[in-house]
């Protein structure tokens, strides 16, 4: 199951366990003439939380990484203000899945160290940030000619999701978005413009 997670969804939810045992010293053998044995140092265990760790941990996680570096919500003028590097996450068999375009160690360090169960992140390399992404999500949804029923970004796959009535327009559609697209746009997508059309039928509304 995977889901993509937006804003403020639960409440604080720490999960960080410890156990630990220690061991006496013994003495050493007081009737042994000139050696001593000193005594073992004492053994302590401590037992790490394992994961997966569900849902309500990465909800929180990513709750933090937002408070972090001081995402705007969608509805506040400067959305999206992510990372550079940043192409949002979502949840997958217990853990939150961080997408990054560098995910070097240091960028990774950074992120681990924005949250309070860092064991809870995993995290994927990918080409797009979801600054970029949602720039042309937004074209695309704004550009004459292009039937589309939905449109939105697809985190997992990296892409912006479109879904039309016809997909065997989907090639004179994307004719379309390219004459359209502001240069500085285009220049972020040297190879080629990471959408996937789908078949969708009409987003019914209720009257």
């Amino acid at each position: 199951m995977k889901e993509k997670f937006a804003g403020c969804l639960l409440a604080l939810c720490i999960f960080l366990t410890g156990c630990g045992a220690v061991s006496d010293s013994p003495t050493a053998d007081e009737g042994t003439a000139g050696a001593s044995t000193p005594p073992p140092e004492p053994s302590v265990t401590v037992v790490e939380e394992e994961g997966p760790f569900g849902q309500e941990a990465a909800i929180n996680a990513y709750e933090q990484l937002m408070d972090y570096f001081g995402i705007l919500l969608p509805h506040e003028e400067g959305f999206p203000n992510y990372p550079a590097e940043f192409g949002d996450a979502y949840y997958e068999d217990g853990y939150l899945w961080v997408c990054l375009t560098d995910d070097s160690s240091e960028v990774r360090q950074q992120y681990l160290d924005a949250v309070d169960l860092p064991q809870v992140l995993r995290f994927r390399k990918v080409d797009y940030g979801y600054n970029e992404l949602y720039e042309l999500q937004m074209a695309v949804a704004h550009t004459e000619g292009v039937d589309f029923n939905t449109v939105g970004i697809n985190v997992e796959e990296n892409c912006v999701d479109v879904g039309v009535s016809d997909p065997d327009q989907a090639q004179a559609y994307l004719d379309l978005i390219a004459q359209a697209l502001p240069p500085e746009l285009a220049d972020a997508f040297p190879a080629e413009f990471p959408i996937v059309f789908s078949q969708e039928g009409p987003v019914s509304t209720a009257s």
